[in-house]
């Protein structure tokens, strides 16, 4: 699978992947359009690119884009938001490689407040070894692109009976027996408490087909109760109910839980907790929350296997903002069991810390911290821990342009795997055209 054929898609799929299935009506806000848009070209060198006991020096060149797009019309939506850098390695022991993510979004509303058509995709990297360091040689590309309708039927003046149809591919730079297609639909009932609540009723079903023989089609059915309710200085939204595996024969039954809780404790301080249970498989990693819940920010790293496992993750972040100053402090808890490949079982415990200060309106600094350790409960050697440390400085030149240095620590002691040590640092120009 070449990146180029994929990311094409995105030329016509404009759109902002939001977290999970898409309920939101078309068209329900007046026409506006916000675009925040970054470009870059760098000269990168790292001590250790392929992340080995003993690594070799590297210099490389790269070029990048950050794009945040949104439209938003009477019966038309798009978007695009991803963060993209491609590498030019002057080795040969690497390919050149697009590395980041890129999600999009195209919706159409066909009949108003009745039925819209929505076509998603998302394209990133993963982490091919789950026991190995992430790295140009641990990592591959997912593709997956998503389409259906939503259709919404008045039940009266509160009540609301919902539907959705999805059909899913997901396709595997290298691993094609994992190259699947899904069809899944739900259904669900909501009524307006108040102004500010909502409750509802839902079921759901997913049945994933994998292209290879060797891996077993699986289902998976759901029914839950859901609440959602805006406060004055926040949010919450809950989905509480029980997911049912049907794989090769067998069945098994287990909680689904989604539970997010967002508030202001100040006028610039927030509070986010989340938590959550229920059965996934590696294709998943690129939607819903998940990237939120990898420690490698654009890159997932689930286990490349075609079995389903039943996640249950927790995490809290809490940010603050002052006039030249930002601070960030989050950390979460994964627990991975799958169905039959019990040596995949995995624990993880992340925390990551970032500060962020304006020296002046030309200088500023930013400065992140993070620390991951991941057990693989059912392997006698199976505990890594990886620490991270990027500091950045970057200094506008003119309205629309800056130049950034940063400088990456990394490492990793494991008694699975290997161990590193990479010291990283690159010098970027960045243009930000149309900025004030």
């Amino acid at each position: 699978m070449q990146p180029v054929r994929h990311l094409v898609r995105f030329a016509v799929l404009a759109g902002l992947l939001t977290a999970g299935t898409v309920h939101a009506q078309v068209g329900t806000a007046p026409a506006e359009s916000e675009l925040e848009l970054e470009f870059r070209a760098g000269v990168n060198w790292t001590d250790n690119l392929g992340r080995e006991p003993d690594g070799e020096s590297e210099t490389f060149a790269s070029l990048g884009t950050t794009v945040a797009f949104s439209r938003e019309a009477a019966r038309f939506r798009a978007a695009l938001a991803g963060d993209l850098d491609y590498f030019h390695y002057d080795t040969d022991r690497f390919d050149n490689e697009v590395f980041g993510r890129i999600d999009g979004l195209l919706g159409f509303s066909l009949v108003p407040q009745r039925l819209d058509w929505l076509f998603e995709n998302r394209f990133g990297q993963v982490r091919t070894d789950p026991f190995a360091p992430e790295g140009p040689d641990n990592r591959e590309y997912l593709n997956v692109f998503e389409t259906g309708p939503d259709v919404y039927l008045p039940l009266g003046a509160r009540t609301t009976l919902g539907g959705s149809a999805r059909y899913t591919d997901r396709r595997w730079q290298d691993s094609d027996e994992l190259d699947s297609e899904i069809l899944g639909g739900e259904l669900r009932v909501t009524r307006l408490l108040s102004p500010t609540q909502q409750a509802g009723i839902s079921f759901g079903m997913r049945s994933i087909e994998y292209d290879s023989d060797i891996v077993p089609r699986y289902e998976v059915y759901s029914a839950y109760g859901s609440y959602q309710r805006r406060l004055a200085t926040g949010e919450v939204g809950l989905d509480l109910g029980a997911n049912r595996l049907r794989v090769a024969g067998r069945s098994d039954t287990g909680l689904l839980l989604r539970a997010n809780w967002t508030r202001e404790l100040t006028a610039r301080s927030t509070l986010q907790l989340a938590a959550g249970r229920e059965f996934q498989d590696a294709g998943d990693q690129l939607g819903g929350d998940s990237l939120a819940q990898t420690g490698f920010g654009a890159t997932g790293d689930t286990a490349l296997s075609g079995d389903p496992y039943n996640l249950t993750f927790a995490s809290a972040t809490y940010t603050l903002e002052r006039d030249r100053a930002a601070f960030s402090l989050g950390g979460g808890w994964d627990r991975e069991r799958y169905d039959t490949s019990v040596l995949l079982d995995r624990d993880l415990v992340y925390a990551d810390a970032g500060v962020r200060y304006r020296f002046s309106p030309s200088l500023s600094a930013e400065l992140r911290l993070s620390l991951r350790r991941e057990d693989f409960d059912n392997l006698d050697a199976g505990t890594a821990d990886e620490f991270t440390v990027v500091a950045a400085l970057a200094r506008r030149l003119g309205r629309e342009f800056d130049l950034r240095l940063e400088y990456q620590y990394a490492e990793r002691d494991a008694d699975i795997g290997v161990d590193f040590e990479e010291n990283r640092a690159h010098l970027l120009l960045v243009w930000i055209p149309g900025r004030r």
